[in-house]
């Protein structure tokens, strides 16, 4: 089974080998920041009645999770910050591996980002995805569920610096993100499991995930 940690670490340790200590630092205080003022701790948990949505793919088309769910069982859907974060694409490359595996348990996935269609459907194009990626327009699905977040003003020059824009990613100037979390609802969309972390650089646990459907 893919150790998605042990791969998320590895790329973390070259990530931050490359940075200045500066910008380190402040990426860090960004994650602390957000951990001290308790970000995510009043999000939809494991039991909570998901609302449904409908969003459009990367072709345009609305995808609705009522629809998706007449013809599944479970329906994962997992949050990633855009096609920027090495740490998302990384996630959503475990699990297309493991694809197979969900399907075969009469699952479906999707991903989520706040970013706009014509940048999900670049990804998409440079990474053939067998599953399809959301756009959550000005984050207003992510804020139902409790992990939408403003990007702290202290942090954002030194995404800048970075080559990270994120009112060209996301077609606005909120710089809000949501926490790149992951949910399993069954067909009456009841969360049956889920994994929510600040830190950006920790995702779900692969196994822990096939093993909840």
């Amino acid at each position: 089974m893919i150790n998605l940690s042990n791969l998320l670490n590895n790329l973390k340790y070259q990530i931050s080998a490359k940075l200045p200590e500066h910008i380190n630092k402040a990426l860090a205080n960004s994650i602390d920041d957000l951990r001290l003022n308790k970000i995510g701790e009043s999000a939809l948990q494991t039991g909570d009645t998901l609302p449904s949505f409908a969003l459009s793919n990367t072709r345009g088309e609305i995808i609705e999770a009522d629809a998706i769910l007449k013809d599944n069982d479970h329906l994962i859907i997992a949050f990633f910050r855009g096609s920027w974060c090495p740490y998302c694409n990384l996630e959503m490359k475990a699990l297309e591996k493991v694809l197979p595996q969900i399907r075969a348990k009469q699952t479906s996935l999707v991903t989520i980002s706040p970013q706009v269609v014509e940048k999900n459907a670049e990804m998409s194009t440079e990474t053939l995805f067998g599953f399809d990626i959301l756009s959550d327009t000005d984050n207003k699905y992510a804020k139902e569920l409790g992990i939408a977040f403003d990007l702290q003003d202290f942090v954002i020059p030194y995404y800048r610096q970075l080559g990270i824009n994120l009112s060209e990613y996301n077609g606005n100037d909120d710089n809000s993100l949501p926490i790149p979390a992951v949910f399993v609802i069954d067909k009456n969309r009841t969360i049956i499991f889920s994994c929510i972390d600040v830190d950006y650089t920790k995702r779900v646990n692969i196994d822990e995930l096939l093993n909840s459907l």
